[in-house]
């Protein structure tokens, strides 16, 4: 949340992007969205609550958040 309200934003407009378990809570508990990017370390870890889990953060290009109705804009 103090990064969100650094930016005027409300957590809930925010798109976080992880690679652990715990950054996913992390941003679930602050309000947040979260793609979670998983790596050759952290694969096997339990991201059920991340809105999307993409095996390459290649993909996530402005317009494919938006495709993935993560952006409200």
């Amino acid at each position: 949340p103090m990064t969100s309200k650094r930016l005027g934003m409300h957590p809930c407009d925010c798109v976080v992007i992880e690679d652990t378990e715990i950054g996913l809570q992390a941003a679930k508990r602050a309000g947040m969205k979260c793609i979670v990017v998983p790596n050759s370390h952290t694969k096997n870890q339990n991201f059920i609550c991340a809105d999307f889990v993409v095996r390459t953060g290649r993909i996530l290009s402005i317009h494919q958040l938006r495709k993935m109705s993560l952006l409200g804009y």
